[in-house]
């Protein structure tokens, strides 16, 4: 009796014709040993499948990252630029304020300077006219005194000399006209009136502030005269209605084209012309240091106003550095290489240096003053700033006038004047 595999396996021999059973299912078995291994490969290949997405997933959000952080910089760049362009803005707005006002400073300072300037035409004005009041007034007061000769002198120029050698040099020469001169370099020679001299000093020839001079000999603005020569020639100035009525430009001029003996006086000493501000500062700090430029110890007595005030007080929160203190001041502040006049208060922390202080000037406490003048009677208040310390070998000195009041925290800049 067949059992159901026998008849399957009937079955399974008819299906296949005639093929053996083994041969079949070796067949069989090598398929399904082929089919395994590509599974396995199908799988091997979808786990690299698996690992490549999630590359370039990763990629993906590398990627979107680094858009980000490029939109994000290229936003951050433009904020910079434009926060930039506004800093330059404003640093070129600030640049163009404090130039228009560095501009409207010096329009200040050149209006000053033309104040001053008209001030010293009309001084000039003025001295004329009193040279013509001399001639009108005091010819017959000097003629009282029957004088063989007179000393005339210039009242802007500091220096020490003794007259009377000379009036004897005047004399010894037989001169009708000695002028003081001294030696000037000759690249400021052109500033002055220039005398030029024979080997044995007579004048031959005077160059009112030449262009090209001839000779270093500076008139110093002194001179002795005989008060006959002189006298005949004064009558005759005012009597020119053309003339200037100065001894520069008219009456030495005229003594030589008359053919009178005119001789020049050498000076050695300090001189010094303080008819600008840089000058009188000048002429004020070369009193200061341990062998000054203008020493005004020892020799002859120098004569002065006397006030007549009581000793200067010096506080012990003083600090004095090369100065000199007149009487009648209190001083509880620094001082510091500055002439200070008579009757000043410098208050509590104040700063003075490199400055002429006028007689009764008061400076309270905290004022700093650098490179200034200040003149009489001015009350600078707290806090306040005058000048500043030279820059790159520029000094520029602030001028405060006579009575002015600085208020307090006020700040006046270098060079100005007030």
């Amino acid at each position: 009796m067949l059992t159901p595999q026998d008849i399957q396996d009937v079955k399974f021999v008819r299906s296949m014709k005639g093929y053996d059973k083994d041969q079949v299912e070796d067949f069989l078995d090598t398929v399904h040993s082929d089919y395994s291994a590509l599974y396995k490969e199908n799988a091997t290949l979808k786990g690299k499948m698996r690992v490549l997405v999630d590359k370039i997933e990763e990629y993906r959000s590398v990627d979107e990252q680094m858009r980000k952080a490029f939109y994000s910089a290229q936003v951050t760049a433009q904020e910079t630029v434009a926060k930039a362009q506004a800093e330059a803005d404003m640093i070129l707005r600030n640049a163009r304020q404090n130039a228009e006002g560095r501009v409207n400073d010096i329009r200040c300072q050149i209006e000053a300077e033309e104040a001053r300037l008209e001030q010293i035409k009309a001084e000039s004005r003025r001295y004329a006219e009193m040279m013509k009041g001399l001639l009108t007034q005091n010819i017959g007061f000097i003629d009282r005194y029957e004088p063989d000769n007179v000393l005339i002198l210039s009242g802007d120029h500091i220096y020490k000399m003794d007259y009377a050698a000379m009036l004897a040099f005047h004399d010894q020469k037989g001169s009708d006209c000695t002028i003081a001169v001294r030696d000037v370099p000759l690249e400021e020679a052109s500033r002055f009136g220039i005398m030029n001299t024979r080997e044995d000093g007579s004048i031959y020839e005077f160059e009112e502030k030449p262009k090209h001079p001839k000779s270093t000999n500076a008139s110093m603005g002194i001179y002795v005269f005989k008060w006959s020569v002189l006298k005949k020639f004064l009558e005759a100035d005012e009597a020119d209605p053309k003339s200037e009525n100065d001894f520069g430009k008219n009456i030495i001029p005229a003594l030589l084209e008359a053919g009178h003996k005119l001789y020049a006086y050498e000076f050695e000493g300090y001189w010094k012309d303080v008819g600008t501000i840089n000058s009188l500062w000048e002429a004020n700090m070369d009193l200061l240091g341990k062998d000054p430029a203008f020493d005004l110890s020892g020799g002859k007595k120098i004569y002065a106003r006397n006030t007549a005030k009581p000793a200067t007080f010096i506080a012990r929160s003083a600090e004095l550095h090369e100065c000199f203190i007149s009487e009648g001041c209190e001083v509880y502040g620094m001082v510091n290489h500055s002439i200070i006049s008579t009757g000043c208060a410098i208050g509590k922390g104040a700063e003075v240096t490199d400055s002429v202080i006028m007689p009764d000037v008061v400076i309270e406490n905290g004022a700093i003053i650098r490179n200034a003048i200040i003149a009489e009677g001015c009350h600078v208040k707290a806090g306040a700033r005058i000048g500043e310390t030279g820059q790159d070998g520029e000094r520029r000195i602030s001028v405060v006038g006579k009575d002015k009041q600085i208020a307090e925290g006020a700040v006046i800049a270098a060079g100005a004047i007030v």
